[in-house]
C-alpha cells in the first residue's frame, strides 16, 4: 500500500516512521497532505463551510473528492 506524502511547509516529516504506521493501520492507499494554516482553512471553508483552520481533515476513499491542492 503505497503512502504519498505531500509536505508543502518547512516542518520535516518522518517518512519512514509514517509508512510504517500506515502499513500497519490498513491495506488501503494513503495520501497525507501537511500544510500550513492558511491552506488548511481554505480547504476546511471549500469541504465543510468551516472557514477556519483544522488540525485534521479526512476523507474517505469512497467519496469522490477532487484532488486538494
Amino acid at each position: 500500500m503505497p503512502l504519498l506524502i505531500d509536505n508543502d511547509t518547512s516542518h520535516p516529516l518522518r517518512e519512514e516512521l509514517l509508512q510504517t504506521i500506515v502499513s500497519d493501520l490498513t491495506p488501503r492507499d494513503v495520501e497525507l497532505l501537511v500544510v500550513d494554516d492558511e491552506t488548511m482553512q481554505e480547504i476546511n471553508a471549500t469541504h465543510r463551510g468551516k472557514n477556519e483552520p483544522t488540525d485534521v481533515l479526512s476523507f474517505p476513499l469512497e467519496q469522490n473528492v477532487p484532488h486538494i491542492p
